[in-house]
């Protein structure tokens, strides 16, 4: 997504994938009383459809970077908006249930969530390492990029579906986990350098190990009882966060 926007603080929250998928899951639980098992299926088309639109709103004659991050903040801002009023007009219980899937955890996942996350990544995943060198060359700017003979518009609309579909996944089974797809990537070009034949792989692993050290720590802390996941890793998050607020400044 950072590759996609050409913006070094862009997360999945930029296409609307958080807030899609957040606004979906509190309205399945608070309004229908849908069950664990069900959520992460309501969540998974929320996210994308909300995705859908933050593309249909971006496009002006074309897309830019800049539209769709101002569209993907306006749209998530509305659908946060909406997702407090319902929280605020809920059942007491509904809405502690919803809160604790909007702060993230992987606490009562099991082994079915694991095979249906699989068999997309099993597709997936080899797609998107094929399109690392359309990422490289949209880095360089859409008039190089159009220079260079790619069809920049057709680029930018798959590696967006590619690039959702697989937080989507995330999201909808372990709920709005924040932070690890914003530092993430910068941990990896500090490793392999901005080639995102590299950063992709890396960052795939270095989500994973940052996810299961985050997981650790929440049930760790405070046990018996368990900090939900999302509560670590903005812990861990934020500051460095901070500091490439802070380092983009003095540039």
């Amino acid at each position: 997504i950072q590759g996609i926007t050409r913006n070094p603080l862009a997360d999945p929250g930029i296409l609307g994938v958080t807030s899609g998928a957040s606004v979906t899951a509190v309205a399945a639980i608070v309004w229908y009383d849908v069950s664990s098992s069900f959520l992460p299926y309501t969540t998974f088309v929320g996210a994308l459809v909300m995705t859908f639109l933050v593309y249909i709103f971006a496009w002006k004659g074309g897309t830019s970077s800049i539209r769709f991050v101002l569209v993907g903040i306006g749209l998530s801002a509305i659908a946060n908006s909406i997702m407090t009023t319902m929280l605020v007009f809920g059942d007491i219980r509904e809405v502690q249930q919803a809160y604790f899937w909007l702060a993230g955890s992987v606490s009562t996942r099991g082994w079915h969530h694991v095979r249906t996350i699989a068999v997309w990544l099993v597709v997936l995943l080899p797609l998107t390492l094929l399109s690392a060198r359309q990422l490289n060359t949209l880095g360089l700017g859409d008039d190089v990029a159009k220079g260079l003979g790619v069809n920049v518009e057709l680029q930018r609309v798959w590696l967006m579906f590619l690039s959702a579909t697989l937080a989507a996944i995330a999201v909808a089974v372990a709920g709005t986990v924040g932070f690890i797809g914003l530092v993430v990537p910068h941990m990896s070009r500090r490793l392999v350098g901005p080639a995102y034949e590299g950063v992709l792989i890396i960052s795939a692993i270095l989500g994973a190990v940052l996810a299961i050290l985050s997981d650790l720590i929440a049930r760790a802390v405070l046990a018996p009882s368990e900090l939900p996941l999302g509560i670590v890793t903005a812990i861990i998050g934020a500051p460095y966060f901070l500091y490439l607020l802070y380092r983009g400044g003095q540039r």
